[in-house]
């Protein structure tokens, strides 16, 4: 989409390999579920050949306030712009929305606010349920989805954590 994307959700039938790609936000109001997967939990689509990227380049992408409690979401979520966070909107306000529980990937510059919490006991928004889809470590990913072929890792100097750095193609 060359705008945003305000109203997402649906299913993505068995065989099928699929991206959605907006310039700007992608906002989540419903549940996207692969149409074959194991529904057992944790649940996973091993054995499956359906694939969802969600990817926006400048934006963030965003569940909505109409969304349902226990929401799902299957597929890999990337924001690839600078600062981009994948969030719930208005998660700090009403009730206690359940779990959102994702089976894929989250791929984010910032790890965005899913709501609030008080010790153990949640306020506001959702919990998060994020189970990696196994099937990435095989080297599977969505069509058309960002990659680097290449890239250095270094020593920053300050707390010795790796920095990775695309060299390009």
């Amino acid at each position: 989409a060359n705008g945003g994307i305000n109203n997402f959700s649906g299913t993505v039938q068995s065989d099928t390999n699929i991206t959605v790609s907006s310039d700007t936000d992608i906002v989540i109001n419903n549940h996207i579920l692969y149409q074959s997967h194991n529904p057992h939990l944790p649940p996973d689509a091993i054995g499956y050949n359906n694939l969802l990227g969600i990817l926006t380049w400048n934006g963030n992408v965003r569940i909505g306030q109409s969304a349902p409690n226990d929401l799902n979401i299957h597929g890999v979520v990337m924001t690839a712009g600078h600062n981009g966070i994948f969030t719930v909107d208005n998660y700090q306000s009403g009730s206690p929305r359940g779990t959102v529980t994702l089976l894929g990937g989250v791929i984010t510059d910032f790890y965005g606010p899913f709501g609030t919490f008080r010790g153990a006991t949640s306020l506001s928004g959702y919990n998060r349920n994020f189970v990696y889809d196994a099937r990435m470590l095989e080297g599977l990913s969505p069509p058309y989805f960002p990659y680097m072929t290449y890239f250095t890792s270094f020593d920053d100097g300050l707390d010795n954590r790796l920095i990775w750095q695309d060299k390009g193609i």
